[in-house]
């Protein structure tokens, strides 16, 4: 028993660790929320993930609206890695015209929130009927997580899906029944933005460098870094079929999920054997994801 504790330790310490670490080369990793997401709403955190190059910098971060600037105070977290800005206020994040500014050494970015619902059309659940089949080497953590996701709610939709191939926005984020009836998106809103590309037959394909993935997990909203992100699936009728979500999990990432396990989450840290050697020191850094299933459709009640 004492092994199996000191091992458990020595383990979650190096997730810890690691996940002081800049992400990737360059100024800014991932900004949330990130451009196009949609229908923010409620105080939405404003989180800017710094790269090497700007790692222990605070950045400039500002919102635009009615041709009004205002700051958002930063503050450092992981050890100059992630930077803290504060919240976009309820009463702007959903309004049209909403620009967010983030400058970190040479870059500027400029982040446009969509602010409305996606267009009625397709839409699912995306925890019924999928699960985690992979979260790192092995099946237990994935098997912990999955226990908790069962009682979670997230919603994916594809933007403007009129049945012909094209390139479309998918898009998700957390939901939950609201008192009046039907399927609600909670607070931020559809944070998980993937460009896809749907083919003649129906089949979806997509990949980004990162992306967020915001679920409701264990009763708490949590925003899931994700790195090297392909998604693919296929349309069959108003089913989203085969669809698989791959990803890495930077260590940042697995800190942020443990948090939102609670008493659990020492115990998935614990669980998870990281696959991936992201730096290519030949020492492995980040853990697999990913997420397989078939979704059942689901509408918005706003959409009725």
């Amino acid at each position: 028993m004492w092994l199996a504790i000191t091992l458990s330790a020595c383990h979650s310490d190096r997730t810890f660790a690691l996940a002081q670490l800049p992400l990737r080369p360059g100024e800014v990793v991932a900004v949330f929320p990130p451009d196009g997401a949609m229908h923010l709403s409620g105080d939405v955190p404003v989180e800017v993930v710094l790269g090497e190059a700007s790692a222990g910098q605070r950045p400039t971060v500002t919102w635009m609206q009615d041709g009004v600037v205002r700051p958002l105070p930063c503050t450092l977290a992981w050890s100059g890695t992630v930077a803290h800005c504060g919240v976009l206020p309820a009463h702007a994040s959903g309004d049209v015209g909403l620009v967010l500014s983030v400058t970190s050494g040479d870059r500027v970015m400029a982040v446009v929130p969509v602010a409305r619902l996606p267009q009625a059309g397709l839409g699912w659940s995306l925890l019924e009927g999928t699960t985690v089949t992979a979260l790192g080497g092995g099946f237990a953590a994935s098997a912990l997580v999955n226990s908790y996701l069962s009682e979670g709610s997230a919603f994916l939709a594809l933007d403007q899906y009129d049945g012909e191939p094209g390139r479309y926005q998918l898009v998700a984020g957390p939901s939950g029944p609201l008192d009046a009836g039907g399927l609600g998106i909670l607070a931020p809103g559809l944070g998980f933005v993937l460009p896809v590309e749907v083919g003649p037959e129906g089949g979806v394909s997509g990949s980004a460098p990162t992306a967020w993935l915001p679920l409701e997990v264990n009763g708490i909203v949590v925003r899931v870094l994700l790195l090297n992100v392909v998604v693919s699936a296929r349309i069959e009728g108003d089913a989203l079929a085969d669809l698989a979500l791959a990803a890495v999990l930077p260590a940042l990432s697995l800190e942020t999920l443990s948090g939102a396990l609670g008493t659990a989450g020492p115990a998935m840290l614990s669980l998870v054997t990281l696959d991936v050697d992201r730096d290519g020191d030949g020492d492995d850094d980040a853990a697999t994801v990913r997420i397989e299933g078939s979704q059942r459709p689901r509408a918005l009640a706003g959409w009725q």
